[in-house]
């Protein structure tokens, strides 16, 4: 390893996120990423079957801990998930502290603040998470702050990322705008499972992958414990999002796609304050929704 290049833990190093933080991050910084599943170039770590040990933190200074089942997975067997999502974060913070790593950046979402979204969702909004996922992300967030006294702890609460992946991880055909995008490959519609009224925030990947970096570079300016909402600040309704897929299909692919809607559900409009990040970042946030829907559907025509 150079003299001064900074050595980083990243779970979860084959799904959407992981997979594109660990290669961006590869050019400047010695990485070792991790995987459920023996692969080249990766840590196998496929816990609880194989337990952590001391030897994968020997010089590690930063941890980004990605891994966790994701909401389905979580509905399904929440006993299983609760060992993957929350006991080895658990063990991933004991083990990091025995062997001295300075800084733990955990990947969290947005979800945790669940019935208490409210058109101003900022840090300061207290958490109330709804489903199984959240409640497990939130616990690990409040195991995190009890240790923050030992190393410096991150936390990043997500909205939904969205871009162009460089290649097909698990997951992430389910994700909300690949799985509409592939519907109107597949079908020449948008097969709705609601009528759409729903909000979410999203924000681009490569404006994440830029926040992460900066975050990075800038650690050592952060409080011993921080807790960041990572959003574009601008929520849609799902239907809106369909209709920019359909206007991509439409007007820029010439293919005519038709938007079928499920059933009615409506959620109150919410925003996800993000001034915390963007004052400490001085990045302006603002998502290509044109062009990234275009190179999404691209990437899924291959």
């Amino acid at each position: 390893m150079p003299p001064g290049k900074s050595k980083i833990l990243i779970t979860g190093g084959t799904g959407f996120l992981g997979y594109e933080i660990t290669n961006h991050l590869s050019k400047k910084y010695d990485i070792i990423s991790t995987s459920k599943k023996k692969r080249k170039n990766f840590l196998n770590l496929d816990y609880p079957k194989k337990k952590l040990k001391d030897k994968v933190f020997k010089r590690i200074d930063t941890i980004i801990h990605l891994a966790s089942l994701d909401r389905d997975e979580v509905n399904k067997n929440f006993k299983k998930a609760k060992k993957i999502n929350f006991d080895l974060t658990k063990e991933l913070i004991e083990f990091s502290i025995n062997n001295k790593v300075k800084n733990f950046i955990y990947i969290s979402s947005t979800s945790v603040y669940g019935e208490n979204l409210s058109l101003n969702t900022s840090e300061k909004t207290i958490p109330k998470p709804k489903d199984g996922y959240s409640k497990l992300k939130l616990m690990c967030e409040k195991l995190l702050k009890k240790k923050s006294n030992k190393q410096k702890v991150l936390i990043l609460r997500l909205s939904n990322i969205f871009g162009r992946p460089r290649i097909t991880t698990k997951g992430y055909q389910k994700l909300l705008i690949p799985s509409i995008c592939l519907s109107a490959l597949k079908n020449d519609k948008i097969i709705l499972k609601t009528n759409g009224d729903q909000y979410r925030d999203f924000l681009e990947l490569n404006l994440f992958i830029k926040i992460i970096t900066f975050f990075l570079k800038n650690i050592n300016k952060i409080d011993n414990f921080s807790v960041f909402n990572v959003s574009s600040s601008d929520s849609l309704k799902i239907i809106d999002i369909a209709k920019k897929v359909k206007a991509v299909f439409d007007n820029i692919l010439n293919k005519k796609v038709e938007i079928v809607r499920g059933k009615k559900i409506n959620e109150k409009k919410f925003s996800i304050n993000n001034k915390k990040m963007k004052n400490f970042l001085n990045l302006e946030i603002k998502n290509n929704f044109n062009k990234t829907l275009f190179d999404i559907i691209n990437f899924l025509k291959q």
